[in-house]
């Protein structure tokens, strides 16, 4: 309202608008004081879950150090096991080359003509049998 249609009002009504200007500011007022409280509600929730948040952060990070940990670990394991079975490769194929040799040599019986060149001949065969056990468990000694 101008100034000009305020004056022509009489006391009584003016007191009428002023009444119900004071229960639109009360109202106001509560209506304020309402979204206040349901803003600090918010903020203490959004503070909560921003908490929470952080706590989620931490655990992941922990989680992620420990895989890369294991990942190490297992890496290193990985690493012990793929030289032990080139080295079992190796020793087999070594093993291979002395079993083939050994087969390029066949045992050969000469005939004889008594006991006791059969038995000597039979002695030789054990010794060379022997022999290549020992070189065998020597082999197996060094891996």
């Amino acid at each position: 309202m101008e100034d000009q249609e305020l004056r022509k009002l009489k006391r009584v009504e003016l007191l009428e608008i002023m009444v119900e200007q004071g229960k639109a500011v009360g109202e106001l007022r509560q209506q304020m004081e309402e979204q206040e409280k349901h803003i600090q509600e918010m903020e203490a929730e959004l503070q909560e879950k921003t908490e929470t948040i952080e706590r989620l952060k931490e655990k992941l990070n922990k989680k992620d150090e420990e895989m890369q940990k294991q990942v190490q670990q297992i890496s290193i394991v990985y690493k012990r096991l793929r030289n032990r079975l080139n080295e079992k490769d190796d020793s087999i194929r070594s093993l291979q080359a002395a079993l083939d040799e050994e087969r390029a040599h066949p045992i050969v019986f000469e005939k004889t003509d008594s006991l006791d060149d059969a038995a000597e001949e039979l002695n030789r065969i054990f010794q060379d049998a022997q022999k290549a056990a020992t070189q065998y468990l020597e082999m197996i000694k060094k891996q």
